[in-house]
């Protein structure tokens, strides 16, 4: 990528921090993008976007000197469970018994990278989703792709448009997270039109 390009995408999250949220929920669910290891196994791109979007928001606190993590209950126990898994990531590969064979290293970066990327999203959302309003963007934005990809599914005149979208849209927690923010939509905001209570009525069907 040119790097003007990347300077402007740069400057675009500095300036609206709440597009890094977004251009992670775009990459995951609209885009097959991957990204090759040198092994048989590819990175999807949203596995990349989200630790530089974190690193980027760590730079912006050291500019600042200002590290202050946006007050949750869930920050401490997640800051535990990434310091747990950093442990035993440690004492994974300790020959505690001499006659054990550990896990390759390969494979035990990728369970920590699992953790640690999870939890850096997690705190991507809590620390740069900037108002109510970025946290409505990024829910419509889910659902609006949502119902292009259930259209494409029972429309056989749409399905071109699944190719545009990974397979692992397929997955059930895909499914779980479209009822679970629909359903929560429909039930708890009360704000909602007609029209996107209806929309929200038929993803949840």
């Amino acid at each position: 990528m040119p790097i003007p390009i990347i300077a402007v995408a740069v400057w675009l999250v500095l300036r609206y921090p709440g597009l890094g949220p977004l251009a992670v929920l775009f990459s995951l669910v609209a885009t097959q993008a991957t990204i090759g290891t040198g092994t048989q196994t590819s990175l999807h791109v949203a596995i990349i976007l989200i630790p530089l979007f974190v690193m980027l928001c760590l730079a912006k606190m050291l500019y600042r000197r200002w590290f202050v993590l946006a007050p949750s209950p869930g920050n401490v126990p997640l800051l535990l469970l990434a310091g747990v898994v950093v442990l035993s990531f440690i004492a994974g590969n300790v020959p505690w018994l001499a006659f054990a064979q550990t896990a390759p290293l390969r494979t035990q970066l990728g369970g920590l990278a699992t953790f640690l990327i999870s939890a850096g999203a997690f705190l991507l959302a809590a620390n740069e989703v900037p108002s109510l309003k970025w946290l409505q963007v990024l829910t419509w934005s889910f659902l609006g792709l949502a119902s292009i990809y259930i259209a494409a599914r029972a429309v056989p005149d749409l399905s071109v448009v699944l190719k545009w979208f990974p397979s692992s849209v397929s997955g059930s927690l895909f499914w779980v997270w479209v009822v679970a923010l629909a359903g929560g939509q429909l039930l708890f905001n009360h704000q909602l039109g007609i029209g996107r209570r209806l929309l929200c009525a038929l993803l949840v069907g």
